[in-house]
C-alpha cells in the first residue's frame, strides 16, 4: 500500500501591485476568512515570481476535500489571486485558476535542498518544496 498524504491547498492574499503594509492587512484578512470558514490551516513561506510572500497552507479533510478546495478557490478570488495550489495525496501538484474554473496537473510537489534560480516555492520548517 502506498503511503498518501493529506491534501493541501496554498495560498495567499499578496498582490504584487499593493504596498507591503496592504499585503499585511490582506494576509490578515485572509487568516481572518480561512478561520470563519472553519478551515484548518498553518503558515508558511513562499516565493513567487521572486518576491516573498506570506502563504496559507490549508489541509483538506477527508470527505470534504472537493469542497475545501472550492473555498479557497472561491478566497482566492476575493483576494485578488491568479490561482491556487493543490497538492494532492500523492503529491501531484494541480494548479486551478480562480476566476475560472481551468485547472492543470503541472507537475509533483517535492522538497529540494534549494530551489532553482528564479524557481518559486514553498518554505516550511526551514525545508524548500517546489514543483518539477
Amino acid at each position: 500500500m502506498r503511503q498518501l498524504n493529506p491534501t493541501k491547498i496554498f495560498l495567499s492574499a499578496y498582490e504584487t501591485t499593493n504596498s507591503q503594509d496592504s499585503n499585511e492587512h490582506a494576509t490578515t484578512d485572509l487568516h481572518c476568512a480561512l478561520d470563519a470558514a472553519g478551515l484548518t490551516f498553518r503558515y508558511v513561506d513562499g516565493v513567487f515570481n521572486g518576491i516573498p510572500e506570506t502563504t496559507f497552507c490549508v489541509f483538506a479533510t477527508p470527505g470534504q476535500i472537493l469542497e475545501t478546495i472550492e473555498a479557497c478557490i472561491a478566497l482566492g478570488r476575493v483576494f485578488g489571486q491568479d490561482s491556487v495550489l493543490v497538492v494532492h495525496g500523492d503529491n501531484a501538484a494541480e494548479l486551478c485558476e480562480c476566476s475560472t474554473d481551468c485547472s492543470a496537473i503541472i507537475g509533483t510537489f517535492q522538497q529540494v535542498a534549494a530551489p532553482a534560480s528564479g524557481e518559486d516555492c514553498t518554505i516550511a520548517d526551514g525545508k524548500f518544496y517546489v514543483v518539477r
